[in-house]
C-alpha cells in the first residue's frame, strides 16, 4: 500500500503571494496519513530506507509537552509522584500512565542541541539526487516557489508523495522509502524539497524525511492556510532571523536599526516554511523544559524557604533533584561550550560566504555600489563582522543561490540557546547549593568564553578600542573591503593615496547616526554583544552560588542546608569553632587567590576576574573575624585601615587577608566600573529565553538587577565594616601629581649631580609627565556610581541599601511593632567623613539621592526612602550627633549650597542693563571673599548668623584644583567637573525626595535664608527656595543642570492628590509665585518672538539671509536652527545651538516638565506678565511649546532641518514632555455650554449633565476621570476667561483697558494706536489647533506620531534598538566610542603619517584623546511624570533612555488628547458655528531675515473648525500617509508593558473606535476603520487581542474587555450584512481565524476567569455573546457554537460536580451569593455576574436543544426533527437520574431573597422619601430581555438631593442606595437564573416530547422522570410554611436548607410556574393518550403528591410579597397546572 502526504496537488499548493509566517511552535502532531489508493499489484517496492517516526527522531516535543502536564498537575494540588517518576533514569520499559518513558537523564544532559542525527544516509541521498537529475529535463516550479530559492534551484511546493501509475513509473523514477510502516514513493519534487531541508538545517537525510512528513501532515491540517497566513505576526523563526543576521548580511542605508534585515530568499512552499519553524521549535523544547522546570524549582524553593517546616519536601524539588544528581550543571557548562564553538564555526561560514560573494560582484565589476552601500566599516585585524577573514583560496564556490536566512537562524538559534543555558545555571545557583567543582567549572567557562582562543580565530571578549580598530571609518568614502589590510595605518593610506600622504584629500565625515549604525551591526557581526550577555549571565551565577546570606537547598535531602541561611561551601560558624581545613574552598581558592600573580595572568579580562573576588570575598567574611563585621570606630572620619589583630586561618588559607585582599584588588582592577559600565547594561539587552514575547521580560530584568542591587548592598558594607573605602578621584589625582612631582625632581637633580660631576647629560624640558586618568583605580565616587546606577535601574533596589528595623511605635490601638528603614553602615560612614573634601560630599549628596528611590517597607510614602532622608536632613538622627567637627548637613545647607552658585554665576552688580530679570525678586548678595575656609560654603549656614556674612566660600572646584579664584576674575562661568557635579547632586537629591514625600515638598517650599541688603539702608530680608532655584535658572550653568533645576521646581509643585489646588492653600500660593518668576527671569525671549515686534535682532542676519524665506531647498541645504546662535534668544539658542549638538535637551524638557506641573496645579493665569506687556497670559509659553518646539521634533517646520536626535528615547522624551503640555490644558480647559450670562452654580448644574451625557454616549466612559475634570474642581475665574474666548475683544494699547471690536475699529490708526487683540485661553488655542481644518498642525503631527517607528507593531523595536546600542557601547567599558574622537584619532594619525607631527606628540595627543573619553559621573534621576491625565498624582521612577515607555506615552498621550478633544467637540462647535473668530499667536517664531521685516509682520488666523470624526476620515483620504483610523484600531490589542495601566492605550484606542462607531453610520465606520483591509481582518484581529490582554491591577483600573464587549452587543442586532456590521466583522465573519469570537471562547475556557470578581462581569457578557449569535444564526458562525461537545462540557464545567467530593460551581457560587450579608459588594457583584454567565449558558443549551436538529442553523420546523445521538446524548446528562444536571441546578437555584438578616435590616432602615426614590429611579443597566423590568438609584442624582445636608447624613443615605442597588442586582440574577432553567426545561421537554410522536422512544423523558422534575419544582414555589403542612410531600431529598428554605421571590417564582405548567401539559398528554404503553403510567400517590404541591405553591403567591403582577399570573398559571392533574387524576379513575 502506498501512502500520501495529500489528497491531491492542489491541496499544497501555496499562493505565489506569501508573505508571512505562523506564530508559535506548531503542535506537534503525529503524521496521521489519509489512507491512499491501492498499489498497483505489479509494482514492486523495494525500499532504501526504514524512516522512524517523527517523535522518534525529535522527541523534545513530546518530552516537553510530559513535562508541562505534569507540572500543571502538581500545580493543582495532585501529588507530584508521576513528575518524579518522568525525571528519573528508568530502565526498560519503564513508561508512565501517558505512555512516556522516563526522561531525567536525557533532561539532565541537553548537550547535542545541533549534532547530526546517526542514522546511514548516503545510500538514500544519492538515490534522492539520482531522482533529481533523471527528472532534471521535466521537473515542474512548484506554484509557491517562485524563483530559485534552494541548493537544488526552484522550490517545489508540497509535492505529495503518492501511488504513481505504471505509465508515471515508466516516465521517472522515485525513490522507495518505508515511512511508518508503509511503503512509500518519493517524487523528484519532493525529494528536492527533503534534500533542501537537509542542507539547510544540516539534518541527516532520514531526519529531513522525518521532518518533511511532519510538516506535511501539518499543512494538510490547515495550519499554514493562505486565509490566515496574512494575519500572522513575525513568529520564532522569523526573530531567529533577524537576531542571527544583525552584521551578518548586508542591509540598506534607510534602515538605521539596530538590527540587520536579511536578504530573504524567495517565498517557499507552506510544509518547507513549517518544517523550519518545526525543526527550532522542537530543537529550542530540551533547553526550554529545562529552564521551565528550574523556575518551577525556583518557585518551590520560596516555598519551602518560608514554611514553619520542612517535613514533607516538595516534588518539583525532589523531581529535579534528581537532574541535578545526573549531572545537569556540568552538562549545562558543556552545553555552553558547544554551543559557542557552533556559533563561531556558523559564522565563519558566513564570513566565508559574504567574502566570495563580494568576490563574483567585483569580478562582474559591481564592486562599487555594492560595497559602499554594504554598511561595512573601515576596522583592523578583528574589527567588524567581516574584517580580517582571510577569502578562502581553493575551496568550491558556494552556490549564489545558497539560503542565506537558515544560516542566520542557525546563529541566532545557537546564540540564544547558550543564553538560556547560561540563565538555567543562574537560576539553579540562586536556590540551590552547587559543590565546589562546579563553582569552579562555572568559574573556568568564563575565563575560556573571555579569553577567546586565538588558534581558532575566536577573540572572546577583550575591551575594545574606542579610537582605532574597534569602530568604523568616520569618513563617508569606504575603502575596498576585499583588500586584506592588517593596520589601521595601511586602511589610512589607502584613503589618501599611497605615499601620498602630505597631499591629503578632503574627505565628507559620516553622518553621527550613519556611523553608530555601522558600529552597532558590525559589533552584534561580530557576537560580541551576544557574548557579553552570556558571560554577564554567568558571572552573575556565580555570585549566587557563592552566595551565603540566603538559604540554598542542598540536593540530597530535598531541602534546605541544615544550618539554615550560609552556605555548604564554608559552613557559618558555630561559637568559635573554625573549619580545620578549606576542604571545599581549595579548587574555588586556586582560581581566585588574590595574591597569586599567575592567576591573574590567566585572565586577559582582569576586571572580570576582579568582580568574581568580591563574591568570594563575601563567602569569606563570616570565617573573616567577627572585629571585621561590626561599624567602624566613630570618633575620627579618616578613612584608616583596619585595625592589626591575629590572622584567622581555615587550614593554610589566611581567611582574614584573602578577605581583605580580594576587596581591595576588585578596586584595583576596575570591576566596579566593569560592573557599572557593562554588566548592569547587559541585562536590560538580553535575549529572553521566550523570544515569542515582544521585548525583554521586565520581571527578569528586575530579577537580575534585584539579585545584584543585595551582591552591591553586602560590597559596600564589608568595605566600611573593613576601613578599606577607596579613596577619592581627587586624592588619587593629587597623589599621582605629587608622585609625578617627586619622581621629576629626583631626575632633576640627578641631572644636576651630573652636570656637577662633569659628565654630558642633555636638558630635558618636558617637564613632570602627566597623570593619566586611564590609569585610575576604582575610588570612592565609582562605587557610589555603581550604587546610583543599581538603584536608577532598578528603585526597589535602593531598599538593600537602607537597614530594615522594627521598633515600637504608640498609636491609637497602643504600641504596635512597625518596621521602618533605618541609615545602614555605609551612610553613617559617609556621614561621619563628608566634610574632609569635596569629592566626599558629593558622593554623600549623591548617595543620599539615591537612597530616595527606595520603596518604603509598607509600600507608603510615609515609610519610604524619601520620607527618611528628608526626616534624616530635618536632623532627626540617632548617628553621629552634632560636635564641632561634624556638623549635620540639613536642607538648609542644600538650599544655602545651591544659592552659593547661583551668586557665583549671577553678573555683577555693575554691570549695565543686561543684567537678568531677577534682580525684581532676588537681590546680590555681598562681595565674595576667596579666603574664607574651604567648609564655610556647606556648613557656614549651620546657624541663620553664618549665611548673612559678608563673605562666602571660594567655589568648589577652585578648593578641588587647590588654588583659590582670581581677584581680577571674581565669577567663574565654568564651574569645572567638580562643582558641575556638586550642584547637578544637590538638584538631584531635591528632586528625587520631593518627588516622593509630600512632607519634604512643603519644607523645603517653606525655606526661607536671610539676605543682607546692598543698599545703604543695610537691611536683611527672607529669599525663599523659589527664588534661590530661580535665579539659579538665569546663571551660565549647563543644559543638564539647568535642566535639572526646571525638574527639582516641578517636583516640589506637583500636584498630589487633586488636579489643582485651592486658591487659599500653600501649593497654590506657590504655584503662582512659580510662573511670576518664571515670567520675570525671561527665559523665554518674549520681547524678541512677540507678534509684530519691531525690536531689533541681537545679532547680525547676514549669515541667516535664507531663514524664513518661502524657497524650495534641498533637504541636504536646509539650515540646522531657525534663529541666529544668540544667548538673548534664551531657550531657543539653548535648544537650537547647545543641546542640539549632543542631540540630547535636557533643558528643553524640564522647561516643558515645569510647565505640566503649573497647569495642573493652579492652571495658566490670564494676567501673567500683565506688567509689562498688554497682552498677558500664558500663551507665549503653550505657543513656544506648540508651535516651535513640537514642529522642530517631529520634522513638520519649514525651511529648516529637524532637531538631531541622540537616539529614539530622546526623541521620544521631548515629544513626550510636549503632549504632557497639551494634554494638561486640554483636560484642564472646560468649554462653556453658552456665552450669555448665567450663574457659577447653573453652569456647574450644565456641566455635571455633560459628563453624564459623556459617559453614557460619547464611547468615553472607559477615561472619562482622565480627559474631563470633576464637577468640583471648577473654577469661576477660568470659566469667565473660558466665555471670553468666543467674543473678539481689543486691548487699547494706551490703557490697556480691554473694549469691544467696534470701538477698537474707531482707534486712531494714524498714530499707530490699533487695538490689540486679547489672547484666547491656551485650551481654546490646543481646540481650535486641535479641530481646524485649515491651519491647525496638530492633529497631522499626532497622525505622524502614531505611524512613526512602526505604529503598534514595533513599538518594542525602540527598546531592542536602545538595548542593541547600549549593550554595543558596553563593551568599551568606560570610554564608549563617538564619531567626533574617532575622527580626530584618523586625523592624528593622517599627520603623523605625513610626519606633521613627532612620534611622542601623536602618541600624547591619543593619550589625551582617550583620557578626554572616559565617562564622567553624574548623580542619577529619576524622570518624573504624570500618567493618569485628570488622576491625582505623578509616575514617578522613570530613567531618561527607557524608549519603550518614552515611546509608548507619546502614543498614551496622543490618543488621550483625541479623545479629549472628542469629547469637547461638540460644546466647541456648537459656540463656533455663527461666529467668525480670530487668533492672534502672541509669538512669531520665524526666524530674522537679512534685510527684510517679513519676520515683523502681525499674523493672524481665522478660526475653522469641523467635527473630529470628520477630520480623521478626511485624513484617511487626502494625505498619502497611511491611514490614522486603522492606526487607532491596532492600538486596541496593544498591552503596553511599561505603563502602570496595561490597557491604557487600548482603552483611549477604543474610545476613538467607539467615538468614530456611534458618530459616522455603520457602514462608513466600518469602512474607515477597516481601511484597506476589506475582509475587516485587521480590525477584528486588534479587538481580538483587546480582549485578552492582561487586566491592570488596581481598583481605579476599567477593563477594557467589558468596553469591547458591550460596543459588540449594542451592534450585533442591528440588520445589516455581515461587511457592515461591526460586530459580525470583529466576531470574525468575514473568515478571519484571529477574531473576537476565538478569543471569547478563549477566555471562557478558563474558569477562573468566570469567577473572578475583576473580569465576571465580562465572561458574563461572553456567555451572552454566545447566546445571542446563536439566536442570530450568522452563517458563518464557527461550528463549535453548534457542536454537542462544547455545550456537553460547559454544562459539566458549571453545573456538574467537580470532583466525587466538590460540589459543582453553580451550588458554590448559590451558597456564597445567599450568605452574602451585603458588606462585600465585590464578592455580591461576582455571584451575580456567575449567575448571569450560567444563565445565558442554559439560554444557549436550550438553542442547542432546537440545532441538533435540522440543518444545524437556528428554529427548525418541530416535525422535520430528526433525532441524532448528540440529542439523546445532550438530552440524557440533562434529565437522566440519578445524576440528572437539571434536577441538580434546580436545588442549587438561589431563588428566594436574601437569607441574612443584616442585609435586609439595611434595606429597612431607609429614610429615603418615596419622592426622592422616584426622582432618583433609573433603568437597570443591562440587556434589556434581563433588566427592563428592573428599577436602581442613580448615586450622582441621589447625592445632589443632600448637597445641604450634613456629610454623616448624606453617606447614610448614600449606603442604603448602595445596598439596594446590591440588593435589586440580586433579584435580576435570580430571575435570570430562573428563567434560563426554565427555558432548558421546557425546550427540552418539548423536543423530547415531539419526537416521540415521530416514533422516537427518549428513555430520559419516562412520566417518572418528568414527575420527579415536576415535584421539585413545585417544592421549590412553596413556602416554608405550606411545606410544613403538606408533611412528607414537601420534602426534597438532596437539597440544602440554606438554598430552598426561604421565599421565593414573585420574578423568580414566574419562570418556574411557567415550566411546571409545561411538564403538566406533557405528563397528562403522555398519560391520557390511549396509544401509549404501559411504561407511560403514574401512580395514584404522585398524583395526589402533584395536586399538593400544586395547591401549597398557589397558597403561596398569596404570601408572596410585592409584585401584584407576577403574583396575579403565576396563580393563573399554576391553577391551569393544577386543572390537568385534576383531570388526569379523573382520567386515570
Amino acid at each position: 500500500m502506498a501512502f500520501s502526504f495529500g489528497a491531491s496537488q492542489s491541496t499544497t499548493t501555496a499562493p505565489s503571494t506569501t508573505t508571512a509566517t505562523a506564530t508559535g511552535a506548531p503542535t506537534a502532531a503525529s503524521a496521521q496519513t489519509p489512507a491512499s489508493a491501492t498499489t498497483n499489484p505489479s509494482t514492486t517496492f523495494t525500499s532504501l530506507a526504514n524512516i522512524p517516526a517523527y517523535h522518534h527522531s525529535f522527541p523534545r516535543l513530546k518530552y516537553r509537552h510530559a513535562v508541562l502536564i505534569h507540572l500543571d498537575r502538581v500545580k493543582e494540588g495532585h501529588s507530584g509522584r508521576e513528575l518524579i517518576h518522568l525525571l528519573s533514569a528508568g530502565g526498560g520499559n519503564d513508561y508512565d500512565d501517558d505512555g512516556v518513558k522516563p526522561i531525567g537523564a536525557t533532561l539532565a544532559n541537553p548537550t547535542g542541541i545541533l549534532k547530526r542525527g546517526e542514522h546511514p544516509e548516503e545510500g538514500l541521498r544519492n538515490a534522492l539526487l539520482r531522482c533529481l537529475e533523471n527528472d532534471a529535463g521535466n521537473a515542474v516550479s512548484s506554484a509557491g516557489g517562485g524563483g530559485s530559492g534552494g541548493l537544488f534551484g526552484t522550490s517545489v511546493s508540497g509535492s505529495s508523495f503518492g501511488n504513481p501509475s505504471k505509465q508515471q513509473q515508466q516516465q521517472q523514477q522515485h525513490v522507495c522509502i518505508t515511512l511508518h510502516d508503509r511503503p512509500t514513493a518519493v517524487t523528484p519534487s519532493i525529494a528536492k524539497d527533503i534534500l533542501r531541508l537537509s542542507d539547510e538545517l544540516h539534518l541527516n537525510i532520514v531526519d529531513s524525511v522525518a521532518l518533511f512528513a511532519e510538516a506535511n501532515a501539518m499543512v494538510l491540517g490547515g495550519n499554514a492556510m493562505e486565509s490566515e497566513r496574512k494575519e500572522l505576526d513575525n513568529d520564532f523563526l522569523d526573530t531567529l532571523i533577524r537576531k542571527g543576521g544583525i552584521g551578518m548580511v548586508e542591509r540598506s542605508r534607510e534602515d538605521t536599526g539596530s538590527a540587520s534585515i536579511p536578504l530573504h530568499q524567495p517565498e517557499v512552499s507552506p510544509v518547507i516554511l513549517t518544517a523550519r519553524r518545526l525543526f527550532f521549535h522542537e530543537r529550542s523544547a530540551l533547553l526550554s523544559t529545562v529552564s521551565d522546570l528550574i523556575r518551577h524549582r525556583v518557585e518551590a524553593a520560596d516555598e519551602s524557604t518560608n514554611a514553619s517546616s520542612f517535613d514533607e519536601p516538595n516534588p518539583v524539588i525532589m523531581a529535579t533533584d534528581q537532574l541535578l544528581r545526573f549531572g545537569l550543571v556540568g552538562n549545562l557548562i558543556k552545553t555552553i561550550r558547544e554551543l559557542n564553538d557552533r556559533t563561531r564555526e556558523i559564522r565563519r561560514g558566513l564570513r566565508r560566504i559574504r567574502e566570495e560573494r563580494k568576490e563574483r560582484e567585483r569580478r562582474s565589476g559591481m564592486v562599487g555600489s555594492a560595497v559602499r552601500n554594504s554598511g561595512g566599516g573601515v576596522f583592523g585585524s578583528v574589527g567588524g563582522a567581516f574584517a580580517g577573514v582571510p577569502v578562502a583560496t581553493g575551496v568550491a564556490e558556494t552556490s549564489p543561490e545558497q539560503n542565506l536566512d537558515m544560516e542566520c537562524a542557525l546563529l541566532g538559534f545557537t546564540q540564544m540557546q547558550r543564553q538560556v543555558a547560561a540563565e538555567c545555571l543562574f537560576y539553579l545557583a540562586y536556590h540551590t547549593q552547587l559543590t565546589s567543582d562546579e563553582v569552579a567549572s562555572l568559574i573556568d567557562l568564563i575565563k575560556d568564553l573571555t579569553n577567546g582562543n586565538e588558534s581558532l580565530n575566536d577573540e572572546g571578549l577583550p575591551l575594545l578600542n574606542p579610537l582605532m580598530k574597534d569602530v568604523p571609518n568616520p569618513y563617508e568614502e569606504a575603502l575596498d573591503s576585499l583588500s586584506a589590510f592588517s593596520t589601521w595605518q595601511q586602511q589610512q593610506q589607502h584613503h589618501y593615496g599611497i605615499g601620498a600622504w602630505n597631499k591629503p584629500v578632503p574627505l565628507k565625515v559620516k553622518d553621527s547616526n550613519q556611523w553608530e549604525t555601522e558600529l552597532i551591526c558590525n559589533l552584534w557581526g561580530r557576537g560580541l554583544p551576544q557574548l557579553l550577555q552570556c558571560v554577564s549571565t554567568l558571572i552573575m551565577s556565580v555570585m549566587c552560588a557563592l552566595d551565603a546570606r540566603h538559604v540554598l537547598m542542598e540536593r540530597e535531602n530535598h531541602g534546605p542546608n541544615h544550618f539554615g541561611k550560609g552556605n555548604a561551601l564554608l559552613p557559618p560558624m558555630r561559637g568559635d569553632s573554625m573549619p580545620s581545613s578549606i576542604g571545599h574552598l581549595q579548587s574555588i581558592h586556586s582560581r581566585l587567590d588574590p595574591d597569586s600573580q599567575d592567576v591573574e595572568k590567566q585572565w586577559k579580562r582582569c576586571d572580570i576576574w576582579g568582580l568574581l573576588l568580591v563574591p568570594y570575598a563575601l563567602l569569606l567574611r563570616n570565617a573573616a573575624g567577627p572585629q571585621l563585621l561590626s561599624p567602624p570606630r566613630a570618633g575620627g572620619g579618616s578613612r584608616s585601615s583596619p585595625s592589626r589583630s591575629p590572622p584567622v586561618r581555615v587550614g593554610q588559607l589566611n581567611v582574614k587577608a584573602t578577605y581583605t585582599k580580594c576587596l581591595v584588588v576588585a578596586s584595583q582592577l576596575k570591576s566596579l566600573t566593569f560592573a557599572r559600565m557593562s554588566l548592569i547594561p547587559s541585562f536590560g539587552g538580553r535575549l529572553a529565553s521566550r523570544l515569542e514575547c515582544h521585548g525583554v521580560d521586565s520581571s527578569v530584568v528586575d530579577f537580575y538587577v534585584s539579585v545584584f542591587s543585595d551582591f552591591t548592598a553586602q560590597f559596600v558594607d564589608a568595605l566600611c565594616a573593613t576601613g578599606n573605602l577607596p579613596i577619592t578621584r581627587r586624592e588619587w589625582y593629587d597623589e599621582e601629581f605629587n608622585l609625578a612631582q617627586t619622581e621629576w625632581a629626583e631626575k632633576e637633580q640627578k641631572r644636576l649631580f651630573g652636570v656637577w660631576a662633569g659628565q654630558a647629560v642633555s636638558e630635558d624640558t618636558s617637564g613632570p609627565r602627566e597623570v593619566n586618568v586611564m590609569d585610575r583605580p576604582d575610588c570612592l565616587e565609582d562605587i557610589f556610581a555603581l550604587v546610583s546606577s543599581v538603584c536608577s535601574t532598578y528603585p526597589e533596589g535602593a531598599k538593600a541599601f537602607w537597614k530594615i528595623v522594627e521598633k515600637e511605635d504608640l498609636d491609637e490601638q497602643g504600641m504596635r511593632p512597625v518596621v521602618s528603614l533605618a541609615p545602614s553602615r555605609f551612610l553613617e560612614r559617609l556621614d561621619l567623613i563628608h566634610a574632609d573634601s569635596d569629592s566626599l560630599l558629593f558622593v554623600y549628596i549623591s548617595f543620599l539621592a539615591s537612597l530616595a528611590l527606595a520603596e518604603g517597607t509598607d509600600c507608603s510614602e510615609a515609610t519610604n526612602g524619601a520620607t527618611a532622608i528628608h526626616s534624616f536632613l530635618c536632623g532627626d538622627r540617632s548617628i553621629n550627633h552634632q560636635s564641632e567637627r561634624h556638623v549635620p548637613f540639613g536642607w538648609t545647607n542644600v538650599i544655602n549650597a545651591i544659592r552659593f552658585y547661583a551668586e557665583l554665576l549671577s553678573p555683577d552688580e555693575g554691570e549695565d542693563s543686561k543684567k537678568n530679570a531677577t534682580d525684581n525678586f532676588r537681590p546680590s548678595s555681598s562681595n565674595v571673599d576667596a579666603s574664607e575656609s574651604s567648609t564655610s560654603y556647606y556648613y557656614g549656614v549651620s546657624s541663620i548668623e553664618a549665611s548673612t556674612a559678608t563673605s562666602s566660600s571660594s567655589s568648589p572646584e577652585q578648593r578641588g584644583k587647590g588654588h583659590p579664584s582670581s581677584p581680577d576674575d571674581p565669577k567663574k562661568e565654568d564651574l569645572g567637573e567638580i562643582g558641575t557635579n556638586m550642584l547637578m547632586a544637590l538638584l538631584c537629591l531635591i528632586a528625587n525626595v520631593a518627588a516622593r514625600s509630600r512632607a519634604a515638598r512643603e519644607h523645603i517650599l517653606g525655606i526661607e535664608l536671610p539676605v543682607k541688603n546692598s543698599g545703604l539702608s543695610n537691611e536683611s530680608y527672607q529669599e525663599g527656595s523659589l527664588e534661590i532655584l530661580f535665579s539659579l535658572l538665569t546663571t551660565p550653568i549647563s543644559p543638564d543642570n539647568k535642566g535639572m533645576t526646571f525638574n527639582a521646581i516641578a517636583n516640589l509643585l506637583q500636584p498630589t492628590a487633586q488636579v489643582s489646588s485651592t486658591h487659599g492653600d500653600d501649593k497654590y500660593k506657590a504655584g503662582k509665585r512659580a510662573w511670576e518668576l518664571l515670567e520675570m527671569t525671561q527665559l523665554l525671549p518674549i520681547k524678541l518672538l512677540e507678534n509684530g515686534s519691531l525690536n531689533p535682532s541681537p545679532v547680525s542676519l547676514s549669515s541667516f539671509s535664507t531663514l524664513g524665506r518661502n524657497q524650495i531647498l534641498d533637504a541636504k541645504e536646509l539650515p540646522l536652527s531657525v534663529f541666529p546662535p544668540s544667548g538673548d534668544y534664551g531657550l531657543i539658542f539653548l535648544m537650537e545651538h547647545v543641546e542640539a549638538e549632543a542631540g540630547i535637551y535636557p533643558c528643553t524638557e524640564g522647561f516643558m516638565h515645569l510647565l505640566t506641573t503649573l497647569i495642573r496645579t493652579v492652571g495658566c493665569p490670564p494676567d501673567l506678565g500683565s506688567q509689562w506687556r498688554l497682552r498677558s497670559g500664558c500663551s507665549p509659553y503653550v505657543e513656544f511649546v506648540t508651535s516651535f518646539v513640537l514642529p522642530r521634533a517631529t520634522g513638520s517646520f519649514k525651511n529648516v532641518k529637524p532637531l538631531p536626535f541622540a537616539s529614539i528615547a530622546d526623541e521620544c522624551r521631548v515629544i513626550n514632555r510636549v503632549l504632557e503640555v497639551i494634554e494638561a490644558i486640554i483636560v484642564r480647559y472646560v468649554v462653556p455650554f453658552r456665552i450669555e450670562n448665567f450663574s457659577f452654580d447653573e453652569f456647574k448644574t450644565e456641566y455635571q449633565s455633560f459628563l453624564n451625557v459623556a459617559n453614557d454616549d460619547l464611547g468615553v466612559s472607559l477615561i472619562l476621570p482622565e480627559i474631563l475634570r470633576a464637577g468640583d474642581s471648577l473654577d469661576a475665574d477660568e470659566i469667565k476667561d473660558a466665555i471670553q474666548d468666543f467674543k473678539n475683544i481689543y486691548i487699547n494699547p494706551q490703557d490697556g483697558k480691554r473694549i469691544p471690536t467696534s470701538q477698537a475699529q474707531s482707534l486712531d490708526a494714524s498714530a499707530g494706536n490699533h487695538g490689540l487683540p486679547l489672547p484666547k485661553t491656551p485650551g481654546f488655542y490646543i481646540m481650535s489647533s486641535l479641530l481646524s481644518f485649515n491651519n491647525g498642525h496638530l492633529l497631522s503631527t499626532i497622525h505622524k506620531l502614531l505611524y512613526q517607528h512602526g505604529g503598534s507593531g514595533d513599538v518594542h523595536e525602540c527598546s531592542e534598538n536602545m538595548a542593541s546600542r547600549s549593550l554595543a557601547t558596553a563593551l568599551f567599558r568606560d570610554t564608549p566610542p563617538s564619531l567626533g574622537s574617532s575622527k580626530l584619532c584618523v586625523d592624528y594619525t593622517a599627520q603623523q603619517q605625513r610626519k606633521q607631527v613627532d612620534l611622542d606628540s601623536y602618541k600624547a595627543s591619543i593619550s589625551s584623546l582617550q583620557q578626554s573619553m572616559v565617562q564622567s559621573i553624574h548623580p542619577m534621576v529619576l524622570l518624573s511624570c504624570s500618567e493618569n491625565g485628570c488622576q491625582d498624582g505623578f509616575s514617578h521612577g522613570i530613567l531618561a533612555n527607557d524608549a519603550i515607555l518614552w515611546r509608548e506615552r507619546t502614543i498614551l498621550l496622543s490618543l488621550r488628547i483625541l479623545c479629549a478633544a472628542a469629547a469637547r467637540e461638540e460644546a466647541f462647535t456648537q459656540l463656533l458655528k455663527n461666529s467668525s473668530l480670530t487668533i492672534v499667536p502672541a509669538l512669531s517664531f520665524k526666524g530674522p531675515i537679512h534685510g527684510s521685516f517679513a519676520h515683523r509682520l502681525l499674523e493672524e488666523h481665522k478660526v475653522y473648525v469641523a467635527k473630529l470624526s470628520n477630520l480623521l476620515t478626511k485624513a484617511a483620504t487626502v494625505t498619502c500617509q497611511p491611514e490614522i483610523l486603522p492606526l487607532i484600531t491596532d492600538f486596541v490589542g496593544y498591552g503596553a508593558s511599561s505603563l502602570e495601566d496595561h490597557q491604557a492605550i487600548a482603552k483611549n484606542s477604543f474610545c476613538i473606535v467607539s467615538y468614530i462607531s456611534q458618530t459616522l453610520p455603520q457602514s462608513q465606520s466600518i469602512r474607515f476603520l477597516c481601511g484597506d483591509d476589506t475582509d475587516g481582518c485587521r480590525l477584528a484581529n486588534a479587538f481580538s487581542k483587546g480582549l485578552l490582554l492582561p487586566t491592570s491591577e488596581g481598583e481605579h483600573f476599567q477593563s477594557v474587555q467589558n468596553a469591547i464587549l458591550d460596543l459588540i452587543l449594542s451592534n450585533i442586532g442591528i440588520e445589516s450584512s455581515s461587511r457592515s456590521n461591526l460586530s459580525l466583522v470583529t466576531l470574525g465573519q468575514s473568515g478571519c481565524k484571529h477574531n473576537c469570537l476565538n478569543a471569547i471562547l478563549e477566555l471562557i475556557s478558563n474558569v477562573s476567569f468566570v469567577l473572578n470578581p475583576k473580569t465576571s462581569s465580562s465572561a458574563a457578557k461572553c456567555f451572552e455573546l454566545i447566546f445571542r449569535l446563536m439566536r442570530l444564526g450568522v452563517s458563518n458562525t464557527p461550528s463549535i457554537l453548534f457542536s454537542p461537545h462544547f455545550w456537553h462540557v460547559q454544562a459539566l464545567r458549571y453545573l456538574g460536580l467537580q470532583s466525587p467530593s466538590s460540589p459543582s460551581i453553580l451550588h458554590e457560587i448559590s451558597l456564597s451569593f445567599c450568605s452574602d450579608d451585603g458588606d462585600d459588594l465585590e464578592l455580591s457583584k461576582r455571584n451575580c455576574d456567575v449567575l448571569h454567565s450560567i444563565s445565558w449558558l442554559l439560554k444557549g443549551l436550550a438553542l442547542e436543544l432546537y440545532s441538533l436538529v435540522g440543518d444545524g442553523r437556528g428554529y427548525t420546523k418541530l416535525e422535520n426533527m430528526i433525532p441524532t445521538q448528540s440529542l439523546l446524548g445532550v438530552l440524557d446528562i440533562l434529565f437522566s437520574p440519578p445524576n440528572s444536571l437539571l434536577q441538580t441546578a434546580l436545588l442549587d437555584l438561589p431563588l428566594g431573597g436574601p437569607i441574612n438578616e443584616s442585609l435586609m435590616q439595611s434595606l429597612n432602615s431607609s429614610a429615603l422619601t418615596h419622592d426622592i426614590i422616584r426622582r432618583a429611579s433609573v433603568p437597570m443597566q443591562g440587556p434589556s430581555d434581563v433588566c427592563a423590568r428592573f428599577e436602581v438609584l442613580d448615586l450622582i442624582k441621589l447625592s445632589s438631593y443632600f448637597q445641604n445636608d450634613q456629610q454623616s447624613t448624606e453617606e447614610a443615605q448614600i449606603g442604603w442606595a448602595v445596598a439596594w442597588n446590591s440588593f435589586v442586582a440580586r433579584v435580576c440574577a435570580c430571575f435570570h437564573i430562573s428563567q434560563a432553567w426554565s427555558d432548558v426545561c421546557r425546550t427540552g421537554a418539548i423536543v423530547s416530547h415531539v419526537m416521540e410522536f415521530s416514533g422516537s422512544r427518549m428513555t430520559c423523558m419516562k412520566p417518572i422522570v418528568l414527575t420527579k422534575m415536576l415535584c421539585s419544582i413545585l417544592v421549590r414555589l412553596n413556602n416554608p410554611e405550606c411545606l410544613d403542612e403538606i408533611g412528607q410531600y414537601g420534602v426534597l431529598h438532596g437539597a440544602e436548607t440554606a438554598l430552598t428554605g426561604g421565599v421565593i421571590d414573585c420574578e423568580s417564582a414566574l419562570p418556574l410556574s411557567v415550566a411546571a405548567l409545561c411538564l403538566t401539559d406533557i405528563l397528562s398528554t403522555k398519560l391520557l393518550d390511549p396509544a401509549e404503553t404501559s411504561e407511560y403510567i403514574i401512580a395514584d400517590e404522585d398524583v395526589t403528591r402533584i395536586s399538593a404541591l400544586l395547591d401549597g405553591a398557589i397558597l403561596s403567591c398569596a404570601q408572596g410579597g410585592n409584585g401584584v403582577s407576577y403574583v396575579n399570573e403565576r396563580t393563573k398559571i399554576l391553577k391551569c397546572a393544577l386543572s390537568q392533574i385534576l383531570a388526569l387524576s379523573e382520567g386515570s379513575d
